[in-house]
Formats: structure tokens, sequence, C-alpha cells
């Protein structure tokens, strides 16, 4: 059954986080750069147990990082607030994230393979579309995207016996104090409040962390997600391809018609993950309902419409056969110009690091985090080994630590389209839709590999250039990120061109550093490639301007 008193619960958790009570203050970070972070203090509370290092939040960061860390020889505290392990976000990856994964050693070779649950090729973007005929949908065919689902029982059970790696359930965490030796944490349960000191203390608790707010308080806001869904363990009829006759793993369905929610009109959109291995066994289906609002909206009343529409996406689908809930909020900010003051930091001061949804560490496009996760725990592992083991524990060093930055320029590409899910005030009914449509269309003119690449969060300098080549043709694709981004031709462009810079740049670190051929080959052929670049970004900013002079001529004449 659904569990509703959970989702209500979290309603209330969500909406009752404390502020920080911890002093603060906005220092420099570079030329223009600003941060705010909480400053040390002297003394702070008795002290009881001392760890290496302490972690908040036990979902999939939260253990993976711990594992990993506790193999490196720290010694590691791990609360969680719920009595059970749980993942609140989507739970399937890609085969090459799951390699990414098999690499960082905290399993034997083999057990992560066993954790697979569910696997398929195929999957479809369906988009209602009044402009279309019936049955006024269109559809976008892919392959290879988050086509593994991963049983998070067994991952939890597997990564939660690290030796070294101390785990508390039913156990809330809070920041008390931090002072230049150590941070020192409260962790509260049914009998108390305990104090805990850690040399490093690791938030990993979500976008509801208050620090967390900290970091995002001055940066812009694009929009929320308000996710939720179920997992049913019945086998179902399955959708399949009528060109190929396989049944489709990954389902994807958008709506025109909007509802109301308390932080306004919403258009949902519904992602069915299908557990389905060829003659091996069939797991049930996972379905998820998304929307996206300028503020965050309680779930609790957004219930009663997803149950509504899963039937279109899960035939025979009754409320009983659900075996399991999730539900959760994720942020998406617009990218920042080249004249931002503050940026995205993975640190809010010394011996304090944010990681996974706290550091909003995924792109706005999809809100999943277990890709970049899975792409960089073991580089982020090192780099927190590192700062651990040589004491550069500052928010000067812990700053720096960061995910791949090709992958920070990818998030910003792709935040780029990221606001097609918000209805903006002053938005017809529809235009979500026309936005997505936009942008399949686009991704469609690119070849399956580069595809799958724009999906996956992954863009890299071929892919880039490609589809700005391709968004500037279409004057509907520009329109819709020139609506999403306020109208800033300025920051569209600055994004696609210091994405390209850093891309490149990174790709003849990564040669200098490993002497692959690879990186010199794309470096190569990025740089052969740079006229042909700036032709099509040109071209992209003289559609802007054309698309531009449209619209505020539309607008002149809506007066």
């Amino acid at each position: 059954m659904i569990d509703r008193e959970a989702v209500a619960a979290y309603d209330r958790f969500w909406q009752s986080v404390p502020p920080n009570e911890l002093p603060e203050r906005v220092v420099r970070t570079g030329l223009r750069g600003r941060a705010r972070v909480i400053v040390p203090t002297e003394p702070g509370p008795p002290v009881g147990e001392r760890f290496d290092v302490v972690i908040a939040g036990g979902g999939p960061w939260g253990v993976l990082l711990g594992n990993l860390l506790a193999g490196r020889g720290h010694s590691i505290l791990l609360l969680e607030r719920n009595l059970t392990f749980r993942c609140g976000a989507t739970w399937n990856v890609s085969r090459d994230e799951l390699a990414a994964l098999r690499a960082t050693g905290v399993l034997p070779e083999g057990a992560w393979e066993a954790l697979v649950t569910g696997e398929f090729d195929e999957g479809v973007f369906r988009l209602y579309d009044s402009a279309a005929a019936p049955p006024r949908q269109r559809e976008y065919h892919f392959d290879e995207i988050l086509n593994l689902s991963l049983d998070e029982d067994r991952f939890f059970a597997a990564l939660t016996k690290r030796p070294g790696l101390s785990i508390r359930s039913g156990c809330t965490a809070r920041l008390a104090a931090i002072n230049r030796s150590e941070a020192r944490v409260a962790c509260a349960d049914g009998t108390g409040e305990r104090i805990v000191a850690a040399r490093l203390y690791l938030d990993t608790t979500g976008w509801a962390s208050p620090l967390a707010g900290i970091m995002t308080r001055d940066m812009d806001p694009e929009s929320v997600y308000n996710m939720l869904g179920i997992r049913t363990a019945t086998r179902l009829p399955r959708i399949a391809n009528p060109a190929t006759g396989r049944p489709l793993g990954l389902i994807c369905a958008t709506y025109e018609n909007e509802i109301p929610s308390a932080a306004g009109p919403v258009q949902p959109i519904l992602e069915r993950f299908t557990d389905y291995v060829p003659d091996r066994h069939d797991g049930g289906d996972l379905v998820y309902y998304f929307t996206r609002t300028a503020r965050p909206s309680p779930l609790a009343p957004l219930l009663d419409d997803m149950l509504a529409r899963i039937p279109q996406v899960l035939d025979g689908f009754r409320e009983e056969m659900a075996v399991k809930t999730y539900f959760g909020h994720g942020p998406a900010f617009h990218a920042p110009g080249p004249l931002a003051r503050f940026r995205r930091r993975t640190s809010v001061g010394d011996r304090v690091l944010l990681a996974g949804a706290s550091a909003l560490q995924y792109s706005g496009l999809t809100g999943c985090a277990f890709g970049p996760l899975a792409r960089n725990a073991a580089a982020l592992a090192a780099s927190i080994d590192l700062a651990l083991r040589r004491n550069r524990l500052s928010f000067r060093h812990l700053c720096r630590i960061d995910i791949d930055p090709r992958e920070r320029a990818s998030q910003a590409v792709e935040g780029l389209f990221g606001g097609a899910m918000e209805l903006a005030p002053g938005e017809a009914p529809g235009t979500v839709n026309r936005d997505w449509i936009a942008f399949a269309e686009a991704a469609e003119g690119l070849d399956p590999e580069l595809k799958n690449e724009a999906f996956q969060d992954k863009i890299r300098l071929k892919t880039l250039n490609r589809l700005v080549g391709i968004c500037a043709g279409r004057p509907g694709v520009v329109a819709s990120v020139l609506r999403n981004n306020r109208g800033r031709l300025d920051l569209v462009v600055w994004t696609f061109v210091s994405a390209y810079v850093t891309l490149l740049y990174h790709e003849a670190m990564l040669f200098l550093g490993r002497r692959k051929t690879k990186y010199a080959v794309a470096g190569g052929r990025a740089v052969g490639a740079l006229p042909a670049f700036a032709a099509n970004v040109g071209r992209f900013y003289a559609t802007g301007r054309a698309v531009k002079t449209r619209m505020a001529a539309g607008k002149k004449g809506a007066r």
C-alpha cells in the first residue's frame, strides 16, 4: 500500500527544518566570487565519542562514501534519521555508471552485478501534444538511458557491514559547533541528545539540510522538483516497441493539463522503470511522478493525482500493489553568468563538507543524483581522504573538493534546458510540453551515442558542438531556451562558450596527467572543430536576436 503517513510526515519534517543558528559570514573566493561560511567558535559543548568523520544521511551517497573512507582506514560514524535505509530518488543507472561503481572496490568482483534486478535497452519519451494527430502525442525513442535497475535493499545490506563504519539509525544529526580542530555534532534519538566530535562533518542529508540552505541563500533559484514514487513487485502487462517487439523498460510521459498545488499550477511527468531481464526474472515496476514549481510544494496533496495517472503507463495497477513509497524535493538553479558573485561550493565552513543533494550535485534536467555519484564517488573519496591525511580541512581547502569539472560544464549546459519543466507565471497550459518537444527534437538530430550522452547529463565536446549547431537552426528550440532563462541570450551564449573552453582545458589536463591517447584525440578534434563551433554559436546568437525581437513584438501587440 501507499505509505501516506510517511509522505505526510516528510512534509511536516521538511517544513519544520530549523534555520542555521551558528555564526556565519561572507568571504571572498577568487577575484569576484563570494561564499557564505560558518565561522569557527570557541569553546564548544562537551564531547563524548570522537571519529575521523561523522556523516549525516544514510542514503546511497552517505553509505557509499562512508564505505570508501572506512576502507581507507578512517573511523566513520553514519547517522540516519529513519529506522531503515532507503533511497528517496531514482534507483537506476546505466552500464557505464555501474562500471564506475564496480571500480570503487567497495564490493567483491561480481557483487555489483548481483544487485541488478532489471535490465533493458529500449525506452520511450511520450509528450502529449494538442497539435499532434490522434492519439495526440509524440514519441521519442532512446536506449541505454538508466537501463539497469538496482536492488536498494541488497545495496544497503552489503554496504552497511564495513569494519570501521559505525551506523546509528533513528538518529538525527545537527551541527552544534565548529572550532579550529574539530566539528561537534549533536546526535538525537529516543534516549536524548549526545555530542560527538569529528575531524570532518560530511552532510549528505539532502536539500532540506540547513547547511545547504546557507550555501544556496544567494544563488538564483530556478525551480524545485517535487517527487513521488511507488514500487510494485507484481508482474503487470508489458508495453512493447511495435517495431522490435521488445519490452520498453523506461517510459516517460508528460501532460498538458495543469493541476493546482500549494505552490501554484504544475504540469506532471510520469516515469515508469520496468525491472525486466529476459529469461531471468520479472521484478515489478517503479513509477515516479515529478512536478516542478517555483517553490516547493507539499507532496501529500499530489498523491491522488499521481495514482489517477499511473494506469496510463502501468496497465492494471491497483494501489494495494505498491510495496514501497519514495518521496522528496530537489532544487534547480539557473546557470551562473560570467559576473555571478556567488558560486556553488561543496563546503560551508572549516571541517564541513556537503555531498549529494546537499551539494546540489546533479543536473537541472533530470534531477537524478545517482549518476554523478556513480561517476564521481571514487574521486570524491580520494580527495576527502587526502584532506584528512594532510589535515587540509579549512574552507579554503575543502571548497576545492568537487565532482569532475567536465560534469560541472555538462550540467551548466543541461541547466539551460532544465526550466522546460516549470510552468512559469503567465505561461499557458501546454507550454511545458512545447519546451520538451523542442529539446527532444534537437536531441533527435544527434546520433544515438551523442543523444545518450545528452540525456545522461554527460555532454562532452563533440556533443556540445553538435547540440549548439542543431539548436541554432531551430527557432522553436532557441525560443524555449530563452523563455526558460529569463530571455538572457548573453547568459546562454556565455554558458555554451565557457563549457567548451572548460571541457577542452580538462581534456588537455587529463592527457598530461594520464597519458591516454583518447584524451589527446578528443582535444585535437575539438581544436580542429573550433571554427565550426564558433560558427554554430554565431548562428545561435543571430537566431536568438531574431527570436527576442519577435517575442518583444508579440508582447507589445498583446498590450
